[in-house]
């Protein structure tokens, strides 16, 4: 990853990765590789902008020629080896509410920039609510390290929860009772179930003000950039962007504030829509 100054004909476009560049069983197509590599060499510039932390983007993932990384939904920003921007979480806060989601029975994973930890008792349930959604449960808890209080873990910046007793709008509500605007809340954009699982970050912190950062540094403006997203953590992404680009698997919100809906993750969209867009 380079951190030079753009040609001014140049997009700077954002791409999420689960549903977007990389299906729910964690395979990239040849084509849509292909189709990042030819963007590259046409001079645009590619940015991860993931909901993950920087340390649970998969390491082949990372191998690709990324010119910038928006991780975290938005807080955490980088530039090759540069740190940009980091909004990390308060340790006091995030434990409580972890205390709160486990009233409403739900089960929680909680994420920072070195790791992923999960109560030592929550572990197995980790594992059999990943299987459920079909990925590999054991291979998904080998990368989560295992800890009696994951709220005080360093470099905080957001919690995972599953299977609540509440519908994802309502235990938000409830959530911004309690806690004001510190969190946001949105259904979760990994799996099948978005209703009573989601994904907590630290309000005001999107991937839209994880963008504008990025934009910023390089002195291009909003109308330069395209995103390309499919979930519920992208809604902020699609409507920044000077063009939203939606997957034909994404959300039917999401759907309706695109400029431009591609075809699915399993039907190489990435590399329709580069193409549609003359990128490639």
């Amino acid at each position: 990853m380079t951190c030079l100054s753009l040609k001014k004909m140049s997009k700077v476009i954002f791409l999420d990765i689960d549903g977007t560049l990389v299906d729910f069983h964690q395979n990239i197509t040849e084509i849509t590789k292909d189709a990042l590599n030819r963007a590259g060499a046409n001079g645009h510039k590619l940015v991860l902008c993931t909901g993950r932390t920087y340390s649970n983007i998969y390491s082949w993932l990372l191998q690709l020629p990324w010119d910038g990384i928006v991780a975290s939904a938005g807080a955490y920003v980088r530039c090759g080896e540069k740190v940009i921007s980091h909004k990390t979480l308060d340790n006091e806060k995030v434990k409580k509410l972890i205390q709160f989601l486990e009233r409403h029975q739900a089960f929680t994973l909680t994420q920072g920039i070195y790791n992923r930890y999960a109560k030592s008792r929550d572990g197995g349930k980790i594992m059999d609510f990943f299987a459920k959604q079909g990925f590999d449960g054991e291979k998904v808890l080998n990368g989560i390290t295992l800890v009696e209080q994951p709220a005080m873990q360093d470099a905080l910046e957001s919690v995972m929860y599953f299977d609540a007793d509440l519908a994802v709008p309502v235990l938000e509500e409830k959530i911004r009772r309690k806690f004001g605007d510190y969190f946001s809340v949105q259904g979760a954009s990994f799996g099948y179930d978005r209703t009573y699982t989601g994904e907590i970050y630290r309000g005001g912190v999107t991937k839209a003000t994880g963008m504008e950062t990025l934009l910023t540094y390089w002195q291009m403006g909003q109308k330069d950039s395209i995103a390309i997203g499919d979930g519920p953590n992208d809604w902020d992404m699609i409507q920044y962007a000077g063009t939203g680009i939606v997957m034909e698997n994404g959300t039917e919100e999401l759907k309706e504030i695109a400029d431009i809906v591609t075809r699915s993750v399993e039907e190489d969209g990435v590399a329709y829509a580069f193409s549609q867009m003359n990128l490639i």
